[in-house]
């Protein structure tokens, strides 16, 4: 058994002494979050018996903290200081001797800023205790031996001998989910490939599902059905890179030759199941009822026009709630028309738009649904992802077998997870399985750094990912249901244990944060499991938008400098490869409002994929400008009949100042703000959705004088 914990807890200015003053308990399950300060020193003391095991965890919110643990003889034990302000630092030890030890907590650097961390007792164990704790360990790695299923390789189109053990976890459901443990892992993506190569080629399974945009994926799947259109343009626009990569490119042209080949006259499908952007749902569901129901339409585009369009659609969240409400509520009876007279508008159509038409009208709703609600709610995503799910199996008729691909966290069946809603309507017609792996490389997005690679070291000694590893096995798969219920992998696997949790964001820092406990056959039915892996490789159009360079003055106002592709110098361009939205953002020497070039955003007419803006924008230091009045000023010009071109004046945390541009000649606009205290950084620039061009020239950014009030009689 654990021992209970109770830790007493005083804040102290010194180092070692600790006085009893404002002491709170601190137990086990009980965690206690700590504002520190510099030059504070927090206090934490238990009695341990010898050989007892104690873990303790400290979440770093803000600040840099040092553990130090002193002995009952008030000697330093060990110093604990793995990580950064934004990781975890995780502290164990096994006492020495009898007694009461001291773990304190201090700021790293002398003069650091405030901040928080949270403190918990993880693990609590006498010596008896955790001896047959590792005991059972040592017994868990060697039955792991014996149960796991060998995989001979990752790689797709290496036949399906290895993988006929399948078979029997899979049996009749209807539906099979793929997590991971992260969002960039190779190994992760190829195995996923061929595991579908085999429920299609073997098993008869016609539908394949991604945690991407539902309403962009239609376009991959017409690509996959017909062989039109631009597949790396259509995997772009799902908007995220953790699929706009080599191996899911690949998985996409596999699905296309087999749909190719005349002898497979079952077809494999390709859905989207996210309901997280709503410009492509809102533009069909609006253009639906403009052909079926033209005033109705018209109704429902004066509500719901700001989501029509990438540049708007984030104004929503700045709504009242009532306006919120009122947005939900016209969703709502969108859906409800769409029922009371589908047979007349299927007649008006046909089955087949009114349904995709109906469904893009019901992901439009779930959206609204998930910005409208207190966002201490989090089960609208989840929620919402099973209905589609659910959705797309209905409308391919009762015979379709749907793989589906997304996070751990997703496929998982022990929370308010995708995963809790499938169970709960498919039961034990589906099969979920994770993804776990012992060490090696993926990709992820470092914050204010951008898309790289990161390598973690071996899992940690005890983790289920290290008792995976101990096997020896490379690449393996693990039918949990099938373990004996008396078997001592079976009760080692009965409480949770520590395996990585990483997801499309990472920092050196958060290996320890990441490192969190899960029950894995309460998540799982099954596991795959890879002992070293390789970093997922993007495509040419997956670039992600690293650090924005923070100028001082606003650089290259006039667009006179450019580089050597010829867009302009010192601007940020958006989306960073603008040719997956068919944009050209650059500079032109075609009439320019003043010097020899102006800056130009253009995009031409015809099929794009996804639902995006061209932006050319700069960051300025807002340092010399806090607490002042100041002014944007730039020349701007529009053309294009289906296009729209903003320009904007922001500061994060504080206010958008925008206006929308309409005027074909130039003309200069001003955008004038007062500069909070507080902020940061000043953002200005010019968009353009839609097909057209727009150009920007003539920039500048500056204070508002006031005048000195006149002195009567002077």
């Amino acid at each position: 058994m654990r021992r209970a914990a109770m830790l007493i807890f005083s804040a102290t200015l010194g180092t070692l002494a600790a006085g009893q003053e404002n002491v709170t308990p601190l137990e086990s399950g009980q965690p206690v979050e700590r504002q520190l300060a510099s030059g504070e020193t927090h206090s934490y003391s238990l009695a341990l018996e010898t050989g007892d095991f104690l873990r303790m965890v400290f979440d770093q919110r803000g600040i840099d903290v040092v553990v130090t643990v002193y002995g009952p003889d008030q000697q330093k034990v060990v110093d604990v200081n793995a990580s950064d302000a934004r990781g975890t630092e995780m502290l164990e030890l096994i006492a020495r001797t009898a007694g009461t030890y001291q773990v304190q907590v201090r700021a790293f650097v002398e003069d650091a800023k405030q901040g928080r961390y949270e403190a918990r007792v993880d693990a609590l164990m006498s010596a008896s205790v955790y001896a047959a704790e590792q005991a059972l360990t040592e017994e868990a790695a060697k039955e792991i031996a014996r149960v796991l299923v060998p995989l001979r390789t990752a790689e797709a189109g290496e036949g399906f001998d290895d993988l006929q053990p399948l078979r029997r976890v899979v049996g009749n459901a209807r539906l099979v989910t793929l997590g991971e443990a992260t969002h960039g892992t190779r190994e992760f993506f190829q195995l996923k490939h061929r595991v579908l190569e085999f429920l299609v080629a073997q098993m008869g399974f016609t539908v394949f599902g991604i945690e991407g945009s539902m309403p962009e994926a239609f376009d991959i799947n017409e690509y996959i059905l017909t062989g039109n259109g631009d597949p790396r343009k259509a995997l772009s626009s799902l908007y995220y890179f953790a699929w706009d990569t080599e191996e899911v490119l690949e998985m996409i042209e596999w699905m296309r030759r087999y749909n190719a080949d005349p002898a497979h006259r079952r077809k494999v499908k390709f859905y989207g199941f996210d309901m997280s952007q709503p410009v492509r749902a809102s533009r069909v569901t609006l253009d639906y009822l403009k052909t079926v129901d033209p005033k109705f339409g018209a109704e429902a585009a004066d509500v719901l026009e700001v989501l029509t369009n990438p540049i708007t659609q984030g104004d929503f969240y700045a709504f009242t709630p009532e306006k919120k409400q009122s947005a939900f509520a016209m969703a709502q009876r969108i859906l409800a028309r769409f029922d009371d007279r589908k047979q007349a508008w299927m007649k008006k159509t046909d089955a087949t738009a009114w349904a995709i038409a109906r469904q893009h009208a019901h992901i439009l709703a779930q959206n609204i649904d998930e910005r409208t609600n207190d966002p201490g709610r989090k089960t609208v995503r989840p929620r919402s992802m099973a209905d589609n799910i659910q959705w797309i199996l209905q409308h391919e008729g009762p015979g379709a077998r749907m793989v589906a691909w997304a996070h751990n966290n997703h496929v998982a069946t022990d929370e308010n997870s995708m995963g809790t809603f499938l169970r709960k309507m498919f039961g034990q017609d589906m099969v979920t399985f994770g993804f776990a792996f012992n060490q090696g490389s993926f990709q992820a997005i470092e914050p204010g750094i951008g898309l790289r690679q990161f390598t973690v070291p071996p899992a940690r000694a005890g983790s289920f990912d290290a008792v995976m590893a101990s096997a020896g096995t490379p690449l393996a798969v693990i039918d949990f249901r099938s373990l004996s219920s008396s078997s001592a992998l079976a009760k080692w696997l009965s409480e949770s244990r520590m395996t990585r949790d990483i997801g499309g964001t990472y920092r050196e820092a958060d290996e320890q944060r990441t490192l969190v406990k899960r029950n894995m056959p309460d998540r799982y039915d099954g596991l795959f499991f890879v002992e070293t892996t390789t970093s997922a490789r993007s495509n040419p159009y997956a670039r992600v938008v690293s650090k924005i360079e923070r100028h001082v003055v606003p650089e290259n106002p006039d667009f006179e400098d450019r580089e050597s592709d010829g867009s302009p110098s010192k601007w940020v361009l958006l989306p960073p490869t603008p040719e997956k939205f068919d944009f050209e953002i650059t500079t032109t020497e075609d009439n320019p409002r003043s010097g020899a070039r102006s800056g130009v955003i253009r995009r031409s007419t015809g099929k794009h994929y996804g639902e995006a803006g061209g932006s050319i924008l700069q960051w300025v230091d807002a340092t010399p400008y806090r607490d002042k009045e100041v002014r944007f000023r730039a020349s701007v010009r529009s053309r294009g009949e289906s296009s729209r071109t903003f320009l904007w004046l922001k500061v994060y945390g504080a206010f958008e100042e925008r206006t929308e541009v309409t005027n074909g000649d130039w003309k200069e606009y001003e955008l004038v703000r007062k500069i909070p205290a507080d902020a940061v950084v000043i953002e200005y620039g010019m968009a353009l959705t839609g097909d057209g061009e727009a150009s920007i020239d003539a920039v500048a950014l500056e204070v508002i004088e006031t005048a000195a009030p006149e002195i009567p009689g002077a």
